[in-house]
């Protein structure tokens, strides 16, 4: 019976694998798709195309590195307070680590491929390519092409549609009473407050037509109504 139900699984994940594809071809929803499969911020940078980008190059003296892994985090982050040049005099003193790095840096793809930055106060942080860009610390780069976002400040970032289905599917199947009414349309309002195109799918994607539960479209209207009093 589980050799049969393995196989059972492994056909399910194969169809269902086949049917999503069409949704998961355009590169924008692509890289929106697996940000969230694996817990990166490109999504938010990349899914919504009224988000502009330049290619600019950029000392590394103005540019903060960013979380890793907790163990590398120790060492770019805690160690060397995410500075470039700082690391360089951490790793100068203890060779044993430097080494270290050095092996973790080399785990890159192409040397040369650009590093993506977005804007943090008067500095840029990495936004993809830490390995890129601590081996090109190592090797004494001074200044790195990149690309920069321009406006994310002012543009909202869009998110998965199962977001707000997945907290509609929850409060249907293990959470709805009052709480759950409360807490549900609370999250719907964080949604709006945060995602460009929630407020779009809640009204045609998870309207009445498509779910009919009147508690449901009671908590949206509720969400909506809130939000709307404070913006």
């Amino acid at each position: 019976m589980n050799k049969l139900f393995s196989k059972y699984l492994k056909n399910l994940a194969q169809s269902e694998e086949r049917k999503s594809k069409s949704f998961k071809d355009e590169p924008r929803h692509k890289i929106l798709v697996h940000s969230g499969v694996l817990l990166n911020w490109l999504g938010d940078y990349f899914a919504n195309p009224k988000i502009k980008w330049q290619k600019k190059s950029v000392s590394i003296k103005n540019i903060l590195m960013t979380g890793t892994s907790p163990e590398f985090n120790n060492i770019f982050i805690k160690q060397a307070q995410r500075s470039p040049i700082l690391l360089l005099d951490v790793l100068k003193k203890n060779r044993k680590l430097k080494k270290k790095v050095l092996k973790w840096a080399g785990k890159t793809g192409r040397f040369d491929e650009i590093i993506l930055l977005r804007k943090e106060g008067d500095y840029y942080k990495v936004l993809d390519g830490m390995h890129r860009f601590v081996k090109m610390i190592l090797t004494g780069v001074a200044n790195i092409e990149s690309y920069v976002s321009l406006n994310e400040k002012n543009e909202l970032p869009v998110c998965e549609p199962h977001i707000v289905y997945d907290l509609i599917r929850g409060y249907l199947r293990n959470a709805r009473d009052k709480a759950g009414q409360k807490q549900l349309e609370k999250a719907f309002i964080l949604l709006l407050r945060t995602y460009s195109n929630v407020e779009d799918l809640l009204k045609n994607r998870f309207n009445l037509d498509y779910v009919p539960e009147k508690d449901v479209q009671d908590i949206i209207k509720r969400a909506f109504k809130s939000y709307q009093n404070k913006h």
